[in-house]
């Protein structure tokens, strides 16, 4: 984790390249004459903050808020997961306060955000997604995304290598399938390298919802006595089919994604749980709030900025834990 972020760091660093419009271009140099930044007015918005990820999210919103020197940020959240209206009431609000900059995980529902970030660009106003994307959004300033099919593909290589590299069925439990998002793409790298001695005779969407993954476990332990491994695209799945696999006295071959600090734990114990990769969400937080303050005085970026995960097992599990912990807010 701490080699990651220290990549990152000095990846971001570069990212910030000369203003666009003369406007702004004025403005900024006027600030920098007067050793002082072009005020601007940054809006955030999460999906919901109720799990994990979004939580880890907003601590880095909140660490990279009080480095930010001249800048009004409002760091907002939906109602709850899954839901749109209240998302787009916020955007709509944004839009009518003129912020100069909208921050944004859309989450599940993106493309139904779509029609409200288009009137905010229309506006003038800068859009940057981060961790997830919105398809079909023309004119977002840019993506910070996580390379979610190098997840993926790393995760096949450990199943192909290392977690069953003698084959067998295998299980999956997906989160949200089908929605063209970052769990899509994660999927499909996993699927393409996982080999051909791997037989996937079961795959179960269980909504990213730990209840509906264990049962989805347990339909799939029912169904298929000689399974040897689950892999789950989040670690809500995996945590799911942690617990029928207890149920079951069964140690089979179990994966998830995204680094949750209870699956970490697991991992470092050697418990059910065999590996997951890497997602600093923390980081995330940090660049939508530095990204959007700087797009807003006018810096331009690439179109996506990836961040890069890593597979997490045993070995590096404790090393990536301590440094989630040790995170101011934590």
């Amino acid at each position: 984790m701490r080699r990651c972020v220290a990549l990152l760091a000095t990846i971001a660093s570069s990212l910030a390249v000369v203003a666009c419009g003369s406007d702004e271009s004025s403005d900024n140099s006027n600030a920098a004459a007067t050793g002082k930044e072009k005020p601007v007015r940054v809006y955030t918005l999460l999906p919901s903050l109720q799990d994990e990820a979004y939580l880890r999210t907003r601590k880095g919103m909140e660490t990279q808020e009080g480095k930010e020197k001249n800048a009004e940020i409002t760091l907002e959240a939906g109602s709850e997961r899954g839901s749109a209206d209240s998302l787009i009431q916020k955007i709509q609000s944004a839009v009518t306060q003129q912020y100069d900059a909208i921050s944004i995980n859309g989450g599940t529902n993106a493309k139904q955000l779509v029609p409200a970030l288009t009137e905010a660009i229309d506006k003038g106003i800068k859009v940057i997604a981060f961790d997830q994307d919105l398809p079909g959004l023309e004119g977002k300033t840019t993506l910070i995304g996580w390379d979610s099919e190098r997840a993926g593909k790393v995760m096949g290589e450990w199943w192909k290598t290392e977690g069953l590299p003698e084959g067998g069925k295998v299980g999956v439990i997906r989160c949200f399938a089908g929605t063209g998002q970052l769990l899509d793409k994660e999927f499909d790298g996993w699927n393409g390298a996982k080999g051909s001695k791997i037989q996937v005779v079961s795959t179960i969407d269980a909504e990213c919802d730990q209840a509906k993954s264990r049962a989805a476990a347990e339909n799939m332990l029912t169904a298929h006595p000689d399974l040897k491994g689950i892999f789950a695209d989040t670690d809500f799945g995996a945590l799911g089919a942690e617990r029928a696999l207890k149920a079951a006295d069964k140690d089979l071959v179990l994966t998830g994604c995204c680094g949750a600090e209870a699956v970490l734990a697991t991992i470092d114990k050697g418990g059910i749980i065999d590996a997951t990769t890497t997602f600093p969400f923390e980081l995330f937080g940090e660049r939508a709030v530095q990204y959007a303050v700087q797009a807003a005085r006018g810096k331009q970026f690439p179109e996506v900025s990836f961040i890069t995960p890593e597979l997490v097992t045993q070995p590096n599990a404790a090393k990536v834990l301590e440094g989630i912990q040790s995170y101011p807010g934590s």
